[in-house]
């Protein structure tokens, strides 16, 4: 029987069924059938047999059907669409995400309005600035996910209502910063790598949150995400409003500027959203004009390719265009941060594990050269920045000395082009024994080409002796 939760919208002998109507359903049954009579009934304990007959031309539904195998949520598909008029749709709800193909597949006629009206459930925009960006390949390569993942919230966690977008304040400014000497030139971490790794840390405050509600309401379900999961961490802060998006692509908020780091917990749990900030940049393009390599296409648009916060991480050749920009940065870029107005004076100190380590976050360069894979996991295992290992970074402080020009390292320079076992760090250092210019330097490029046998590396050696203005022409094109 039909239960005594139903009541009259309007009666013009039209009936809707479903269960657990929200005010936003209401308000599409109202859209939908301004003259509908509307009925609720449980779909969960099964169809009703007195509704066997009846043709529908809207069957609205929010029966989440996430614990049922796909074999099942088919046959329930089947059965609304047998019940539907010709020209009739079914409406689904929050369930729609989990079922699209299956909707598809039964080549039902289906409206989804939560990826429409409710952007925290899907993220429409990010899915097609997604698309745009793999075409245009702009992607780092380190995204987790499909894109389909990464912009809907209930593939990662079924049933998933409500996401919390938490942001963590971290420091702009290092107290009493070591200085960069003649004898001990340094290179610069980016201040999101300061301190502790983040990911660690926001992951440990987001999980006592979880374990809170896990306390207080009965049944809640949560995920956990931290920059390595599949949701774009600003495309749910952007919609949080716990900031707005920059053209510089980071969020940036009232209180802290962009200098926060960023995490958010799934969960089942229908908390009302929270509404968006309006976008503040205005006419603004101190952060475009000053990216090193224009990776800043447009307002909002970053070639990742381009970026060297993300070239900084790769572990083969830079490009000779990159070197040059790269500059003394061993690890990340934040210049689109640093020149924006909106972090202007900001720089917190509340969390005193997100403190940098002088030491660490403008670590001398000359001792990077040598160090050996346990002294990097016990001296810079604990940050972010470490997270690709060490020859990335060994190649940028490589670079960096070249930068400097300096001289004092052309020893360990040489030794390193001589006798390291990567042909990657062998080459990175002939070139820059080159670009620092010392004739000691170019004999000892001459002297190990007689013996390298690697073509990249004797192409790297190549480019080195043409800083000098000549070349042995032993390799011509790198791959040789």
């Amino acid at each position: 029987m039909l239960d005594n939760k139903g009541f009259d919208l309007w009666a013009d002998g039209y009936e809707m069924y479903g269960i657990d109507f929200s005010e936003r359903m209401l308000e599409i049954a109202k859209d939908k059938m301004p003259l509908a009579k509307l009925v609720q009934y449980d779909f969960s304990k099964g169809f009703p047999e007195e509704l066997e007959n009846i043709q529908f031309d809207y069957i609205i539904s929010t029966y989440a059907m996430h614990h049922l195998e796909d074999e099942d949520k088919i046959k329930f598909i089947n059965k609304l669409k047998n019940q539907l008029s010709n020209d009739g749709e079914i409406i689904f709800g929050d369930i729609a995400f989990e079922t699209r193909e299956l909707l598809e597949l039964c080549k039902a006629k289906y409206d989804n309005y939560w990826d429409d009206e409710e952007r925290y459930f899907v993220f429409d925009e990010l899915k097609e600035r997604l698309k745009r960006q793999q075409a245009l390949k702009y992607q780092s390569g380190f995204e987790k996910g499909s894109i389909e993942e990464r912009t809907e919230p209930q593939r990662l966690l079924p049933g998933a209502q409500s996401i919390l977008s938490i942001a963590i304040a971290y420091p702009s400014r290092m107290i009493d910063p070591p200085k960069s000497t003649k004898e001990k030139r340094r290179g610069i971490f980016c201040r999101a790598s300061w301190g502790t790794d983040y990911h660690v840390i926001l992951r440990e405050k987001i999980k006592k949150l979880a374990d809170f509600l896990e306390e207080k309401v009965p049944n809640v379900v949560s995920k956990v995400m931290v920059d390595t999961g599949e949701l774009s961490d600003r495309a749910v802060a952007e919609r949080a409003g716990v900031g707005f998006s920059g053209k510089n692509t980071s969020i940036i908020t009232p209180e802290f500027g962009s200098f926060v780091y960023l995490g958010e917990l799934i969960t089942n749990i229908p908390f009302i959203p929270d509404e968006p900030l309006e976008d503040s940049c205005g006419s603004c393009t101190k952060c475009l004009d000053a990216c090193p390599t224009g990776a800043l296409v447009q307002g909002g648009q970053l070639n990742t390719q381009r970026c060297i916060a993300f070239l900084t991480q790769t572990k083969d050749y830079l490009e000779d265009e990159f070197r040059v920009k790269i500059g003394t940065r061993v690890y990340g870029c934040d210049t689109c941060q640093v020149v924006c107005p909106r972090n202007k004076k900001m720089d917190f100190h509340l969390h005193p594990e997100l403190e940098p380590e002088p030491e660490l976050a403008k670590p001398e360069l000359k001792p990077m050269l040598r160090i050996s894979n346990r002294q990097f996991k016990e001296r810079f295992g604990h940050m972010a920045g470490s997270w690709r290992g060490k020859k990335p970074l060994q190649r940028n402080a490589i670079i960096a000395l070249a930068h400097y020009k300096d001289q004092t390292a052309l020893d360990e320079l040489i030794e390193v082009m001589q006798h390291d076992v990567r042909p990657m760090i062998r080459g990175t250092a002939a070139w820059s024994i080159g670009k620092i210019g010392a004739p000691e330097g170019y004999r000892a490029i001459e002297e190990a080409m007689e013996k390298e046998t690697d073509g990249d590396v004797l192409f790297e050696m190549e480019k080195g002796l043409a800083f000098e203005g000549k070349s042995n022409g032993k390799a011509l094109n790198r791959h040789a």
